[in-house]
């Protein structure tokens, strides 16, 4: 079976971005998945929200599991914000209720900003922030040892 071309792209880019970038594409991935979900909502689309809602649980729990807990308050407070996330979310899911998934998109959109200005800023200060997922360039979604 051939692999699709955008699968490959987006796998080389995985294993090529730095840590903050990782985290940057994992945030990306996650409003795209609830943007579906909410417009899924709004139309009535159970089994496309549900899709959606899942892909986004999945990123959102692929984040949980990559913190370093030894990173510090930053970490921490990530920490928190994330298991928030993970619970609105599954929320949402279950009663298929679009505020908890509009309050997600509100939270990822601060944080995705958030992060994009680390990255512009100080690029020592950025790999730090991607370390606090436990990230190395080229380990998407393993911890590091």
């Amino acid at each position: 079976m051939a692999i699709d071309p955008h699968q490959r792209y987006r796998k080389v880019q995985a294993e090529t971005a730095s840590p903050g970038q990782l985290v940057l594409m994992l945030y990306g991935g996650a409003l795209r998945f609830l943007r579906s979900a909410e417009d899924a909502l709004v139309d009535g689309d159970i089994e496309k929200a549900h899709r959606g809602l899942t892909r986004a649980q999945d990123i959102v729990f692929e984040l949980i599991a990559s913190l370093d807990s030894g990173a510090g308050e930053v970490a921490e407070n990530l920490l928190g914000l994330y298991v928030y996330l993970y619970r609105r979310l599954t929320d949402a899911n279950i009663r298929k209720d679009v505020e908890p998934v509009r309050e997600a998109l509100t939270i990822l959109t601060r944080l995705d900003r958030a992060w994009r200005q680390v990255l512009t800023g100080n690029s020592a200060r950025a790999e730090g922030y991607g370390r606090i997922h436990g990230i190395e360039q080229g380990t998407f979604g393993a911890k590091s040892a």
